[in-house]
């Protein structure tokens, strides 16, 4: 009702135009709707530095389409009309609010465990990480019968917690002097290394991820949580086993959020001989297979051992090159732990006691 009314309004300001018979209030109102609604319609959902940029523009256009209405000519129709034309407005008014009250309701249940975390005796000064695994709250906005599209309740929910528990978040509008009326004060500009917040989009998509895609992302977010204060991780109740499996220590936990502070398995990683060679080590938190630590040794005389000072509980990766071409990656002549694959990885499981992983390089020249 509210888009075929948005669009009688500017067929009439339209019409009104061509024929040379709008007033200047009239060309300007059909010129502002026409122009929103089109910006609303070619824009893309988002651009760098804007999310949901062409959305934007569609209630603004449809509200200057509305007040081209000839609503002031009911008070010369008949009374009837008038009764009819009241009726129908205070049904939809009525219909809308009511079904705007149940959603809400429907919202705050949804949101009720974030709502929670945000009163808890937590306090921070530091850098903060929010891993919002959820921020559809299970409404599928990108789904073609979402009753809301794009609707992500939980999509900027980290910085709350900075705003209700102390700390600074990553994803804040505070970094372009163009666009937002804030920004970090001088020599706060870069918190610690944060990924896209659109990694996570695939968990709320309108298909079913396969557990061992949502994994990996998950594994991935967190191996950034080690250079923050804490993690603020929102998601299933398997998301927050894997968070505190992984060697994080909670400070708040209910049915769907934890904060926890990372605490880790410390490990070393033990070179038995000798190397002609420089060293390339790297590691990461499998299932995800991006490196989260890497550092270039160069050519020892003996047996060396590096700390894996922030290395995670659980499985790891750990890739050793000796790099006998210098060409920083694994190519032919190049040695790598015997029990590595040919790709040069191989997986070693950390448990709370500190230990050793050995590694004997073969193939190095």
């Amino acid at each position: 009702m509210f888009a075929a009314l948005a669009a009688a309004g500017l067929g009439r300001g339209l019409w009104a135009v061509l024929n040379k018979r709008a007033k200047p209030i009239e060309g300007a109102l059909t010129l502002a709707s026409a122009l929103f609604l089109l910006a609303g319609i070619l824009l893309p959902t988002h651009m760098p530095g804007w999310d949901y940029a062409g959305p934007r523009f569609l209630p603004s256009g449809a509200l200057f389409a509305l007040a081209l209405l000839p609503s002031e000519r009911l008070i010369d129709q008949s009374l009837n009309v008038r009764r009819t034309v009241t009726g129908v407005v205070a049904i939809f008014l009525a219909a809308n609010f009511s079904w705007q009250t149940l959603y809400s309701c429907d919202l705050w249940q949804r949101c009720a465990d974030g709502l929670a975390a945000l009163a808890a005796p937590v306090k921070r000064s530091g850098n903060r990480f929010p891993i919002i695994l959820n921020p559809d709250v299970g409404l599928h906005p990108q789904s073609s019968s979402a009753l809301v599209p794009f609707a992500l309740p939980l999509r900027n929910f980290g910085a709350l917690f900075a705003l209700e528990q102390g700390g600074h978040v990553p994803y804040f509008f505070a970094g372009i002097a163009a666009l937002h009326p804030h920004l970090r004060v001088e020599g706060d500009e870069q918190l610690a290394p944060a990924p896209s917040q659109f990694l996570v989009a695939p968990l709320y998509g309108p298909h079913p991820v396969d557990p061992r895609e949502r994994s990996m992302i998950l594994n991935y977010m967190l191996s950034y949580g080690v250079n923050y204060e804490d993690v603020v991780v929102s998601g299933t109740a398997d998301d927050l086993v894997t968070t505190l499996g992984r060697g994080f220590v909670s400070d708040y936990q209910n049915d769907s959020v934890v904060i926890a502070r990372f605490k880790g398995c410390p490990a070393k990683l033990r070179i038995e001989q000798a190397l002609p060679h420089p060293l390339l080590i790297s590691f990461g938190w499998f299932p995800s297979m991006e490196p989260s630590a890497e550092v270039r040794l160069p050519a020892s005389q003996g047996a060396v051992t590096v700390d894996l000072a922030q290395a995670p509980c659980g499985t790891i990766w750990l890739r050793v090159i000796a790099d006998a071409d210098n060409s920083g990656t694994l190519t032919p002549g190049d040695g790598s732990c015997a029990r590595a694959a040919p790709d040069g990885i191989f997986l070693a499981a950390l448990q709370s006691q500190p230990q050793v992983i050995n590694c004997i390089v073969r193939g190095s020249p």
